[in-house]
């Protein structure tokens, strides 16, 4: 209902020629997978510390009213590391890697992985002009007791909750869904700042 009052008014102050859209941003999450050596022996407070600071890092405009979203934006996976590197409780990262699940104009969803070979990129980028991009809530941050270099790993689907990340779909279901093996609908959530609706993927069964 607000959109559309919000479109009324545009349109009431411009030409007929302009066509007036207005849309709620497209949210996209990022999921932080790494293994950290930290500093002190409150390891799970420092780890729910991280996941916070991470949180007011990717979007600052959650815990301020002077910073604005960054609709479009672009984060580079290396400032991602450095940011976590930086932490004065953090003494090593290893094994980093982002899935970041981006949604296009149409609400499909791609798994992006930086882990994967086959996605080489540097640059997380939002899968449309009016994408937001938000920490998700369940990240895979684990404690090491060495400074070993550990490859990034792979996240499987396994990896993701079911009903929570993602809502399995039959076949008859997703019918519309062009027949893509890992597309789905953008379900709407919101920056709660705590991430708490399903991340909607539909799969073939």
């Amino acid at each position: 209902a607000e959109i559309s009052i919000l479109e009324e008014y545009l349109e009431k102050r411009t030409t007929p020629f302009s066509q007036i859209q207005v849309r709620n941003p497209n949210y996209e999450y990022l999921r932080i997978k790494c293994k950290v050596n930290l500093q002190g022996d409150q390891h799970g407070l420092l780890l729910e510390k991280l996941q916070d600071d991470l949180r007011r890092f990717i979007s600052p405009w959650l815990f301020s009213g002077a910073v604005n979203a960054s609709l479009g934006g672009s984060i580079q996976l290396t400032d991602l590391l450095g940011f976590i590197q930086n932490r004065p409780y953090v003494n090593y990262v290893t094994g980093f890697s982002v899935v970041h699940l981006q949604t296009d104009a149409d609400g499909k969803m791609t798994i992006r992985d930086s882990a994967d070979p086959e996605q080489t990129y540097d640059t997380i980028r939002g899968g449309t002009p009016w994408s937001v991009f938000l920490l998700h809530k369940h990240n895979d941050l684990s404690i090491i007791e060495d400074y070993s270099y550990q490859e990034p790993s792979l996240t499987a689907l396994s990896d993701l909750r079911i009903g929570e990340d993602l809502v399995i779909a039959s076949e008859s279901e997703t019918a519309d869904n062009d027949g893509n093996e890992n597309s789905g609908t953008d379900s709407g959530n919101t920056p709660d700042g705590e991430n708490n609706s399903p991340l909607q993927i539909t799969i073939q069964l």
